[in-house]
């Protein structure tokens, strides 16, 4: 049985907060709202600190992509 993985939205411009359960939800909100936003980013946003300087960045796990209204949008997965 496959893991649901879940992930946050941030619209930090607007200072909001979304959940999505699994990749194709959280794909079609980030296209909804004019992100330009790949597929092949997601192993980004899966990726685990590996040492010692990625366990204090605080980039490490999550991505930045900007809407087509100029909001900064930041994704991260929910552990």
């Amino acid at each position: 049985m496959k893991k649901t993985i879940w992930y946050l939205v941030h619209d930090l411009t607007d200072m909001t907060q979304l959940r999505f359960r699994g990749q194709k939800s959280l794909i079609n909100h980030l296209r909804d709202i004019g992100c330009c936003f790949d597929n092949n980013v997601l192993p980004q946003i899966k990726l685990p600190a590996k040492n010692k300087e990625e366990i204090e960045d605080e980039d490490v796990g999550e991505i930045y992509l900007i809407s087509e209204n100029e909001h900064e949008i930041c994704v991260e997965r929910l552990m």
